[in-house]
């Protein structure tokens, strides 16, 4: 990754959201954790995409990001913000880990923990480059979640100043 993100990188309003989104996961159990996080940064997601389309209008948004859109899914998403060159590729990666992360609990037909066999293996597939090594699981997914928002939150801000700069102007969403 070119540069680290920072938490103090995030808009006051993400940066709020995103402690909403840590405390949330402090009072659920495992999967709403990783759940509520995969949400948060799927939304993200949705921002950047929606940030570098200026002149979408409502009917195309819903017909691209919703339902069965063609861009409507977590792993859709991923792959065109890395196709675009709007993140690194390494943060890419970490987002499909995130993913394959959050799918496990959310396909899980059984309650699962962070001690899960399949799951501690996902988990380590994390860059855990400036973590201590005996980091648990839950501590390893919510510092890479935090990673993530950080580098969404950076490509936002990225776009929204080239648009900014270009002088392109959002149409309204009509219909």
């Amino acid at each position: 990754m070119a540069k680290k993100p920072r938490f103090t990188e995030l808009s006051p309003e993400a940066r709020n959201r995103l402690l909403d989104v840590m405390k949330e996961q402090m009072t659920a159990g495992a999967g709403g954790k990783v759940l509520v996080l995969g949400s948060f940064l799927d939304t993200k997601l949705l921002e950047l995409i929606v940030t570098n389309m200026p002149a979408i209008d409502k009917d195309t948004r819903k017909d691209l990001l919703a339902g069965t859109g063609g861009l409507s899914t977590f792993s859709s998403r991923i792959h065109l913000i890395k196709a675009f060159g709007w993140v690194e590729p390494q943060v890419a990666r970490e987002l499909h880990k995130m993913r394959k992360v959050r799918n496990h609990f959310a396909h899980s037909s059984t309650v699962i923990s962070f001690d899960d066999p399949t799951l501690v293996g996902l988990v380590n597939k994390f860059d855990r480059t400036g973590m201590p090594a005996n980091i648990k699981p839950n501590a390893i997914v919510t510092r890479v979640g935090k990673m993530l928002a950080e580098a969404i939150e950076v490509a936002i801000d990225s776009c929204k100043k080239r648009i900014a700069d270009q002088k392109i102007v959002h149409q309204p969403a009509k219909g």
